[in-house]
């Protein structure tokens, strides 16, 4: 993880780079805001950034954002938390509770979900309608052709408080089309709020109208990623290799308890078998009645009635 320093120095040349963005789209300096992506990285780190006058923040995840941001709110209370992961309707009451933006709605049921959530929490954050302008299946969205719809719906059937949208295009695309498909849908709506471009294509985003810029291994490095497939292979290996060590074991009736072919102390021929097939095929010779385990009448010390022979 960066230093202080490092987090400060990569906070200023941001900064810089989005207002000269801004400058060469004849915008405001002050018409876009960064979002510091904190997803993965500790709590020191945010608290790196806020030093540097960083104050808004943006999580994937509502259980991490929650570990994080609810015990620096107290000191620093122009923080402002965005929640931009795909959200599950389950935690959608977490989400209410604890985010100022939530800039993934993107489906119907979340939508109600969310609504919910903000009649039993009292709280009203921003909502963002997330569009999946690159129709891909993999990724969370709205589809181009419902967008108009679900927008719609989403202030007036669910009553939430949309103020923009939110968009992650296709990483082998050219993003400016797709950020000028969100500014122009946004525009159309009313939405204030355009959330799009990150570490690798902030500014050309600057240049198609976003006033949201989602940056973090710019400002605090690149998160941890899975090691090689060796790394991974490794620990599922060693399950297996201890789910066949205890299979074994159990088969073999090592460090288990002994347990008894009937009551324990019933046969007077011979002394209780372990539960292992071989066990019982090596205790067999011991039985009087040649089997693995004495019942019936052998078990309570007496011989059976001999059985009557043909007439």
């Amino acid at each position: 993880m960066p230093d202080i320093t490092a987090i400060a120095a990569s906070l200023d040349t941001i900064r810089a780079r989005i207002a000269e963005a801004c400058a060469r789209a004849n915008r405001p300096a002050g018409s876009v805001t960064l979002v510091a992506v904190s997803k993965t990285h500790p709590q020191q780190a945010v608290l790196d950034a806020l030093a540097a006058g960083q104050a808004v923040f943006g999580e994937n995840r509502v259980q991490e954002a929650a570990e994080k941001f609810p015990a620096l709110r107290a000191a620093h209370p122009g923080l402002r938390l965005h929640i931009i992961g795909g959200l599950q309707t389950n935690k959608a009451r977490d989400a209410v509770r604890i985010a100022d933006v939530i800039e993934t709605i993107d489906r119907p049921k979340l939508a109600a979900a969310i609504a919910e959530a903000m009649t039993k929490e009292g709280r009203r954050p921003d909502c963002l309608v997330q569009v999946n302008t690159g129709e891909e299946p993999q990724k969370s969205g709205v589809a181009r052709a419902e967008a108009d719809a679900f927008i719609r719906a989403a202030r007036e059937e669910h009553g939430l408080p949309v103020t923009g949208l939110m968009c992650i295009p296709p990483v082998e695309d050219d993003p400016r089309p797709h950020f000028a498909f969100l500014a122009n849908l946004a525009a159309r709506h009313g939405l204030r709020e355009v959330s799009m471009g990150m570490s690798a294509d902030f500014e050309a985003a600057i240049a198609e109208g976003a006033t949201l810029v989602r940056v973090g291994s710019a400002i605090f490095g690149h998160r941890a990623r899975p090691g090689p497939a060796s790394d991974r292979v490794e620990p599922l290996r060693g399950f297996a290799d201890r789910t066949l060590a205890a299979l074994e074991s159990r088969l073999s009736g090592a460090g288990r308890p002994v347990r008894q072919y009937g009551p324990v102390g019933d046969c007077p021929r011979r002394p209780p078998v372990p539960a292992s097939p071989a066990a019982a095929r090596a205790r067999r010779a011991t039985c009087p009645r040649g089997r693995p385990a004495c019942t019936g009448p052998a078990r309570r010390g007496r011989r059976p009635a001999p059985r009557p022979g043909p007439a």
